[in-house]
């Protein structure tokens, strides 16, 4: 998965100090309730989840999990 900027992306969430070579700025829309980040999933990734139902995975770094909400939207990305 990559992910996109869209024109509702306000924010970017820069990497952690030392993790610049490995990880990338990562394009949101933060609103007061909630900070969303979108992705667009890869000709492989399609093929994968059409195949054998292909599952997709969210990892937290940290110990704990946070409430998540996902969802499939139209192409946003209109910027």
């Amino acid at each position: 998965m990559i992910p996109v900027k869209t024109n509702q992306s306000n924010a970017v969430l820069k990497p952690a100090k030392g993790t610049e070579a490995s990880v990338s700025p990562l394009p949101v829309a933060r609103d007061p309730r909630s900070v969303t980040s979108t992705w667009q999933l890869t000709k492989d990734d399609v093929a994968l989840i059409n195949s054998n139902g292909g599952l997709i995975s969210i990892s937290i770094v940290g110990q704990t999990h946070p409430p998540l909400f996902m969802h499939v939207e139209p192409d946003v990305r209109k910027v």
